[in-house]
């Protein structure tokens, strides 16, 4: 069975779908606990990011790639960053 998250934005209605297609739950507008790319992007920020600076994009997405990169090589960490602990 599905079960979406959603929140309580417009944008994330879901109007057309007849009723008993999907079972949800509602969440706040802004939800970042229950969001794993929330809390990803908050583990790369404070581990990975924190007091880089620079004006240049491209040296940002190197720097989020190369960070990326050191994450994926650590599953139990990642698993961990993305839990949300509500499934």
């Amino acid at each position: 069975m599905a079960m979406p998250q959603t929140s309580n934005a417009r944008s994330h209605s879901v109007e057309n779908l007849p009723n008993g297609t999907l079972d949800g739950e509602a969440y706040t507008a802004y939800s970042p606990d229950f969001n794993p790319i929330e809390r990803l992007w908050q583990h790369l920020k404070s581990h990975y990011l924190a007091g880089f600076l620079t004006k240049q994009g491209s040296e940002l997405s190197d720097k989020l790639f190369d960070s990326l990169r050191l994450l994926l090589h650590q599953p139990e960490v990642l698993r961990s960053v993305c839990n949300t602990h509500h499934s």
